[in-house]
């Protein structure tokens, strides 16, 4: 996996952004959307403004990670993954160990991670602790609850259970960190307000582990703005990879998307490929725009198009209208709840392409769902697919979430 980095607009904050990045603080986030509430708090690591974020076990898919080509926009990961599912990485190396314990709390409506270890040695190649520095206190911006909140909202648990993890091992660099975590409700306002918030006020050195993929361009505007850089998060919009602030941990959008239509081809045998876009969010138009171009370089031909609302109850005319064009393959620019509907419906007409979807919309329902499940689901990540133990930044995830 990699973290692109592109020239820092952050100024003094270039150093300690490096130290976020070395430690791999966004890596955990995208993983960390999978492990239930229930056993996170049976395990003692946090509590999310005292109310539940939502179970998150990710079993029973019945689809597979895709393998995308890289393109200007970094690498990206591959091979087929059973179950399925969004992932990322975890933090590799670059840690020490040492330190105490970090000033915590809940101020001012954001929840806030601390806490800390001291002794110990950890996988980092750094020396021992010998003190504790001043805490790194880092931001993170998501839209865990409302519209996309059943796909988004277990990302602030993730990246919860990161900085729990990170401070029994020392922090970073003998750095506690210093977690505070606010929701916007897919509200670009609330989005530029809780980038000020954490930028002004808690004096945040960075924004982690956005998932803001339909106020994006908000939170990007005000981050910018503050100077402060955005560290890796959903990955969702093709704004990462266009934004000189925004450091993604993992490949580039449309590439990612055709490779999980690549993959439903290469399986199937079908090449006749349909699309449903939301129009809610920008980069469903950009899917669109680019949607000809995606499936030609995976060697298949579009015949269905349709933008639909995120909000709709059901999709009995956009899947008539695909059945009737004789899609074999279907790509949901959806989210996870808009996907159990729109296989629903498919279903309720007879209607039974092969699905495919972006790893944001791979919620604990939608891979449960029986008639996404009877369709097959394949899921393009943008990150490490988060059920693989095939390297040591993944044996670290697993481990901080035992």
């Amino acid at each position: 996996m990699t973290i692109q980095r592109h020239p820092s607009t952050a100024g003094g904050r270039r150093g300690l952004l490096a130290v976020i990045a070395c430690g791999a603080v966004v890596m955990l986030t995208a993983c960390g959307t999978r492990l239930s509430d229930g056993d996170i708090r049976s395990a003692g690591l946090v509590a999310v403004n005292g109310t539940a974020p939502g179970a998150s076990a990710a079993a029973g898919s019945a689809g597979a990670a895709a393998t995308a080509p890289a393109d200007a926009g970094g690498a990206v990961t591959g091979g087929a993954v059973a179950g399925g599912g969004s992932g990322g990485g975890v933090a590799a190396g670059g840690t020490t160990s040492g330190g105490g314990a970090t000033r915590g709390g809940t101020t001012g409506g954001g929840t806030t991670t601390g806490g800390g270890s001291g002794g110990g040695t950890s996988g980092g190649t750094g020396p021992a602790c010998t003190s504790q520095g001043a805490p790194v206190v880092i931001g993170q911006d998501g839209s865990f609850s409302g519209l996309v909140g059943q796909s988004t909202g277990n990302m602030r648990t993730g990246l919860s259970v990161w900085a729990k993890y990170i401070n029994s091992i020392g922090g970073v660099q003998c750095h506690p960190v210093q977690l505070y975590q606010e929701d916007d409700s897919s509200d670009p306002s609330k989005a530029s307000a809780n980038v000020n918030d954490l930028v002004r006020n808690k004096h945040a050195v960075a924004i982690v582990g956005a998932d803001t993929p339909i106020v994006i361009a908000a939170l990007r505007s005000s981050a910018g703005q503050l100077g402060v850089p955005v560290v890796g998060g959903d990955l969702t919009a093709t704004d990462w990879t266009q934004d000189a602030n925004l450091y993604p941990s993992g490949g580039s959008a449309l590439a990612v998307y055709a490779g999980a239509i690549g993959q439903a081809i290469k399986d199937t045998g079908h090449t006749k490929v349909g699309l449903i876009y939301c129009v809610e969010a920008s980069i469903c138009g950009v899917i669109h725009k680019n949607y000809d171009s995606m499936v030609k370089s995976v060697h298949g031909s579009v015949v269905f198009q349709q933008s639909s609302s995120l909000t709709q109850s059901t999709f009995t005319a956009e899947c008539q209208n695909a059945k009737a064009a004789g899609a074999q393959v279907i790509f949901l620019a959806m989210d996870g709840s808009a996907d159990q509907r729109i296989a629903s419906s498919c279903s309720s007409v007879g209607c039974h392409p092969s699905l495919a979807s972006a790893g944001i919309a791979a919620s604990k329902n939608a891979l449960n769902d029986s008639n996404i499940k009877a369709d097959g689901l394949y899921i393009g990540t943008n990150e490490a697919p988060y059920v693989m133990t095939n390297s040591p930044a993944l044996d670290t995830f697993h481990k901080a979430f035992q």
